[in-house]
């Protein structure tokens, strides 16, 4: 006979169903998160049998090769015998019933695809797999956007290799004729810093540069399709050949335009944009010359000089070149005016005479198409951050107003303050650079050089995750102490501590936590004349102050990962991944920091 439970054990038993449910639930969210994050599980199973079926299709390839050996009765045999393949899903890329030859790095290649998997097979019969492969038909389609008449040279950082793209090509080759006037990639290092993506060339702005061949025409147009990296007031040059003669496209000096320069009548005429230039936005621009006017184009406006006359013959048959202003063959770089461009190039096309206005608007609409050069500017608010006062926003997902972009070395300051901020001494990896939504410091060496910002009341606020913090030492997050301002730091005894001098020294506030390494903080701290105030995701405590909040020495300016003297960082760097930094000329009331935090906790998962 069964025995009756009582109400007592039957509640017991509903609280253990219950507390099963819920561990079940938070069991299913974490694997769930380990299921579909970037880098999960599913992720990687997708990439395991993404790798098999590559290594399937190689070794049928492996197999056809090998059973041409035997064919022939011989261990090695030669790139056009390839043709000979009779398998149906192995198909060799030919050209006037040959194989067809490609060569990077003085090894010759031919093309084979296998069920639409792409590999190189080099003469020692090496087999390398590669995913960036353009059919005829595409590369068809593709010269149709583009105007063909008179066109003698095409870069085309998609198409960088003939017909395929090549992340390792030493030669930019010229799709117009890939056996004239191709590029040659001067001192690059081949990184996510100086090397291919996907669809471009990306120019360090240290010494890479691409050098061309000698072109002249008495009546030419110059092309090209950039992205500045780097804001500067140095001049640079995306293309040109100009010396004493010759054309060119530049970013000037001392202005943000960027112009056309065209050697005519024994002087340059220069021809501006009229339009400062913005760091992550692509350009599309043209400069040319029909014998009748000269123009300079950016982004569909184009502006015209009166100006007649042929374009001079460059001296000592200057070559083009990308990235520099050449003197000959070789780069020429006045380092008190100009630098190397820092820049990223997806298209350089040269004609030999000059386009029509239609011509050109053409060739832009073919752009826009392509690189999609009209992309609305972010705009701040869109994050819901308070705005009154807000004198420099700096959003690691938005790291400049165009598209999140792993390259940049300037922080853009999101209010359109020019509070951007420097990356100084970055190696642009895993540990020290940028990710999708932040930017990682190595507590090495680098740090974020920002600019000069003092108020009598003031806010700022760090949203970052501390990843190896120091025994016994101050590290400083957010400052600009110096004999004033203000700082956001960690203090020795591992809590983290606000400070800010107030009257004739400097006050502190502290946390009540021990500090949790990989722990995402939002934290926020100012003064507005009499309080001080510390928040620390989502506790907030005040205390009041007698005094006036003191202006750094030297014009101290911010600092991310140290703390400064004048412009120059100090000793210690902090190692850390920063999400968002915010300051205000005001001191912001309780009410809006808790406002600023519940944006962070739901961005960040705080």
């Amino acid at each position: 006979m069964h025995k009756i439970k009582s109400l007592k054990e039957q509640g017991i038993t509903l609280i253990a169903l219950v507390v099963t449910i819920i561990v079940l639930v938070i069991l299913a969210g974490i694997t769930i998160s380990i299921l579909f994050e970037k880098n999960g599980l599913v992720e990687k199973a997708k990439n395991a049998t993404e790798e098999y079926k590559i290594g399937e299709q190689k070794q049928k390839l492996q197999l056809a090769i090998y059973n041409l050996n035997i064919e022939k009765q011989d261990t090695k045999i030669d790139l056009q015998e390839l043709i000979n393949i009779k398998e149906n899903d192995i198909k060799v890329l030919t050209t006037e019933n040959k194989v067809k030859i490609f060569q990077d790095n003085l090894k010759k290649y031919a093309i084979v695809t296998v069920n639409k998997y792409s590999f190189k097979v080099y003469e020692d019969m090496e087999i390398v797999y590669f995913n960036e492969f353009i059919e005829e038909d595409e590369l068809a389609e593709l010269r149709e956007k583009y105007v063909q008449d008179g066109l003698i040279v095409w870069y085309d950082g998609i198409c960088n290799n003939g017909q395929t793209h090549d992340n390792n090509a030493k030669i930019w080759k010229n799709l117009v004729n890939q056996n004239e006037n191709n590029g040659n990639l001067m001192n690059f290092d081949y990184n996510n810093q100086s090397g291919w993506t996907e669809n471009s060339l990306i120019l360090d702005g240290k010494n890479d540069w691409v050098k061309m061949s000698y072109l002249y025409s008495e009546n030419m147009t110059i092309e090209i399709v950039a992205k500045p990296l780097k804001e500067t007031l140095k001049s640079y040059t995306y293309l040109a050949n100009y010396q004493h003669g010759g054309m060119g496209i530049e970013k000037t000096e001392n202005t943000k335009s960027n112009e056309g320069v065209i050697y005519s009548n024994s002087k340059y005429n220069y021809i501006s944009s009229k339009e400062n230039n913005e760091i992550c936005k692509i350009y599309s621009m043209s400069t040319g010359n029909n014998g009748n006017r000269k123009y300079f184009s950016q982004n569909g406006n184009i502006n015209y000089t009166d100006e007649v006359g042929i374009v001079g013959t460059p001296a000592n048959n200057t070559v083009f070149a990308i990235g520099t202003n050449p003197d000959g063959d070789s780069y020429k770089i006045d380092s008190s005016e100009e630098e190397f461009a820092k820049i990223e190039v997806y298209s350089v096309r040269i004609y030999n005479r000059g386009l029509s206005e239609e011509e050109v608007r053409k060739n832009y609409e073919s752009d826009c198409e392509r690189f999609k050069l009209n992309k609305e500017k972010f705009d701040v608010s869109n994050l819901g951050y308070v705005e009154d006062g807000l004198i420099c926003l700096y959003d690691g997902e938005h790291n400049n107003f165009y598209n999140h972009d792993n390259k940049i070395s300037n922080w853009i300051d999101l209010t359109n303050n020019n509070n951007d901020g420097n990356l100084m001494k970055f190696d642009y990896n895993a540990q020290s650079g940028w990710t999708n939504n932040s930017l990682i410091l190595d507590g090495k060496n680098d740090y974020v050089q920002m600019t000069y910002m003092h108020n009598s009341n003031i806010t700022i606020e760090l949203v970052f995750k501390p990843i190896a913090l120091k025994n016994n030492k101050y590290e400083y997050y957010l400052a600009n102490c110096e004999d004033g301002g203000m700082a956001i730091t960690k203090e020795t005894t591992k809590v983290n501590c606000v400070g800010a001098y107030i009257g004739d020294s400097y006050k502190y506030l502290y946390s009540t936590n021990i500090i949790e390494e990989n722990k995402v903080y939002s934290l926020s701290t100012g003064y507005n004349g009499s309080e001080q105030f510390f928040m620390e995701n989502g506790q907030y405590n005040s205390k009041i102050m007698t005094g006036t909040y003191k202006k750094p020495d030297s014009s101290t300016v911010f600092m991310l990962g140290t703390n400064p003297s004048g412009k120059e960082a100090g000793d210690d760097r902090t190692n850390m991944e920063v999400y968002s930094v915010r300051i205000y000329n005001r001191c912001l009331s309780k009410e809006e920091i808790i406002q600023n935090y519940k944006i962070d906790k739901q961005r960040f998962s705080i």
